[in-house]
């Protein structure tokens, strides 16, 4: 049901007056608008950015290396400076275009000055020197987009010794390696969602590292999950019960988290993935019904028992008012 047509039916029944609503919808536009102008201002800087890149790609054998060293640093000034006007002037959604314009062009320096003086790097210097010298950028911009993805320039920064290490030790402790990371990962989002509720008005960055460590504790529990309950052909009973717990755990933690937070969409993600986890260790243990027409209406039937229950279990916590 739509805002509007919710709205109304409100106002029939006297939860509220009908200049509320009118405030209300009109409250919920501007903020709709404010995300779909600013997304729209992102999505053409990137491709403004790769036309730039192409169309410099074109003609990069006829332009002489002062050519190229003096354009670069006067589109990435031109940039900065654009970032700092349109600041100034509150011009959001041409702040983030300019911004994002200019994270991109740091890039591109790094990459201009290390051909042309032949510098030696890796890939992984490369992300480490781009993300540093971005951190103004970022810290000025309030666009998701480009927080997290700063965040993931960073991870990429990390030395391949250190990736090498990692997965040596690996080898000997995944178990015990996956578990820490796991554990490691859930504490950061929760410190990171407890600095950004004291300077997101400012700064994004603490959201976005949060996002990325929920993501990728998600990885994890999926691995834990795929590796020891599964597959249980390769596992003792003991492994598998234990992978089942720990996915059944961390999503009865989340839901558990939604409800305190009043979340019903984080609520209804995470009751769907258990589900669909339980219908994972079904076709796991009873993989031979796959090759039968019988064993795919089964599979389906089950599927649509996973959506009765979803939906009943929605409709009941909605009854209990627990997020209200």
């Amino acid at each position: 049901m739509s805002l509007s047509s919710k709205t109304e039916k409100w106002v029939q029944h006297h939860l509220i007056t009908a200049k509320q609503r009118k405030q209300i919808l009109s409250f919920e536009q501007k903020n709709s608008n404010r995300t779909f102008w600013r997304t729209a201002f992102i999505i053409a800087a990137l491709l403004i950015g790769l036309g730039i890149c192409l169309l410099v790609a074109a003609n990069w054998a006829a332009l002489p290396n002062s050519v190229k060293l003096i354009g670069n640093f006067t589109l990435l000034g031109s940039f900065s400076y654009a970032v700092f006007f349109f600041s100034v002037h509150k011009k959001e959604g041409w702040k983030e275009l300019f911004t994002v314009l200019a994270c991109l062009m740091v890039g591109a320096t790094f990459g201009l000055n290390g051909q042309i003086f032949q510098l030696q790097g890796s890939w992984h210097s490369l992300a480490l020197a781009w993300a540093l010298f971005c951190i103004p950028f970022v810290l000025h911009s309030r666009a998701s987009f480009l927080n997290i993805g700063w965040w993931l320039l960073l991870l990429n920064a990390m030395p391949p010794k250190w990736w090498s290490e990692i997965f040596s030790y690996a080898e000997k402790n995944l178990d015990s390696l996956v578990i820490c990371t796991l554990l490691g990962l859930i504490l950061l989002h929760y410190v990171a969602k407890r600095l950004d509720q004291s300077i997101r008005h400012s700064v994004l960055l603490p959201s976005a590292m949060g996002t990325v460590a929920l993501w990728l504790a998600y990885g994890a529990v999926v691995f834990i999950g795929i590796r020891w309950g599964l597959v249980h052909w390769h596992n003792t009973p003991g492994k598998m019960w234990g992978g089942w717990c720990v996915v059944f755990l961390f999503l009865a933690v989340r839901m558990a988290w939604a409800v305190y937070e009043k979340n019903i969409g984080s609520f209804k993600r995470n009751a769907f993935l258990v589900e669909m986890y339980i219908f994972a260790i079904f076709a796991s243990r009873f993989g031979n019904l796959w090759t039968s027409g019988l064993g795919f209406i089964i599979g389906g039937m089950s599927i649509l028992l996973l959506i009765y229950l979803l939906k009943k279990t929605t409709s009941y916590i909605k009854k209990m008012e627990v997020f209200q």
